[in-house]
């Protein structure tokens, strides 16, 4: 009767247990960088790239990540009307965002022997979904912290 109880509290709080997330999961380390470390490694190990390789890649796209702000911004300001100042520009800002996330991680990739595009788009995709997911398992626990601007104000 024990093991068929233990079972049933397994079952129900299992799932509990695996999608909770600690506060340093939802650091703006984590959340707020277009490209996490933990995240990068995670996919690059899964897409086969050697070890070694795929530190260099992560440290790499931690380094580039701000170019990511930069390029949108300038590109934006070629743009008309300008997608960051257009509120109706959805789509237009969006696919500016992509494309920018797509060159950094390509350029990146690129330099480091990976050229293999649908590969390249796969683990980009990858990425930003864990982005996605883990931002949503902190919002979720009431975990997200204060974004970056609110931080200058305080």
């Amino acid at each position: 009767m024990k093991i068929k109880s233990l079972l049933i509290v397994m079952f129900f709080l299992l799932p509990a247990m695996i999608s909770a997330v600690s506060q340093e999961e939802c650091s703006q380390e984590v959340l707020f960088k277009f490209y996490p470390k933990g995240f990068v490694l995670e996919v690059l190990d899964k897409h086969d790239i050697p070890k070694g390789k795929a530190q260099k890649i992560a440290d790499s796209l931690y380094e580039a990540d701000q170019q990511v702000v930069m390029i949108i911004g300038q590109k934006a300001s070629t743009m008309s009307p300008n997608p960051l100042e257009d509120i109706k520009a959805d789509k237009e800002r969006a696919q500016l965002f992509r494309d920018s996330l797509m060159e950094v991680f390509n350029d990146v990739m690129a330099q480091n022997g990976v050229t293999d595009n649908d590969d390249i788009k796969v683990m980009l995709d990858e990425i930003q979904q864990m982005r996605m997911q883990r931002f949503d398992q902190c919002r979720k626990q009431g975990l997200l912290p204060k974004m970056p601007s609110e931080n200058i104000r305080n």
